[in-house]
């Protein structure tokens, strides 16, 4: 990824620090994540059993893409599986599918 600095002078010692901008995206992104979480409005969140395996707070893919083409207006859910991805590939949850991911 790309990466800006922005710097900064610190009034009392007259240093300058290098302190990274990240994109704008990544601050929509995790916005997105933390409405996401909302008890009341947010992707349902249940607990799921997975073989001999309990995980007490996830949610299933289908529940997410239809909370994104709601909360977003998407038409198409092709662009809100897009999405669903691109917030995997960056981290922000990750698949419970498979015994090596808990």
């Amino acid at each position: 990824p790309i990466h800006r600095t922005l710097q900064v002078e610190n009034q009392t010692t007259s240093t300058q620090h290098q302190k990274p901008l990240r994109p704008a995206v990544f601050s929509k992104l995790e916005h997105l994540v933390r409405e996401m979480q909302d008890a009341q409005h947010g992707v349902p969140v249940r607990s799921q059993k997975l073989f001999l395996t309990s995980i007490p707070a996830a949610f299933m893919g289908y529940d997410l893409i239809e909370w994104l083409m709601d909360r977003l207006s998407i038409e198409d859910s092709l662009e809100a599986v897009h999405l669903a991805n691109l917030l995997c590939q960056f981290g922000y949850y990750f698949p419970v599918n498979e015994q090596k991911n808990l």
